[in-house]
């Protein structure tokens, strides 16, 4: 496989990240559909944090915010 150019994969990062942002409800989950994902949101806030953690910290405090108060007194999500 020949080797991608770099300025193909950060645009394709930047899409990505895009997308994530359209997926942010209001009270920090990710999501398109309701009911909201715990793994979504996790995930989200994971790649975010992973590739971008200043430009992204809103985004991940807010999916954070709403994974904890989505936490069910056992500690679990589910």
């Amino acid at each position: 496989m020949p080797p991608v150019p770099v300025d193909r994969v950060a645009a394709a990062v930047a899409a990505g990240a895009e997308e994530l942002f359209g997926h942010q409800r209001p009270d920090g989950a990710f999501t398109d559909h309701p009911p909201a994902s715990v793994l979504g949101t996790a995930g989200a806030i994971t790649a975010l944090h992973a590739a971008d953690p200043a430009g992204s910290a809103e985004l991940v405090r807010g999916g954070a915010a709403w994974l904890r108060a989505a936490q069910r007194p056992d500690g679990g999500w589910g």
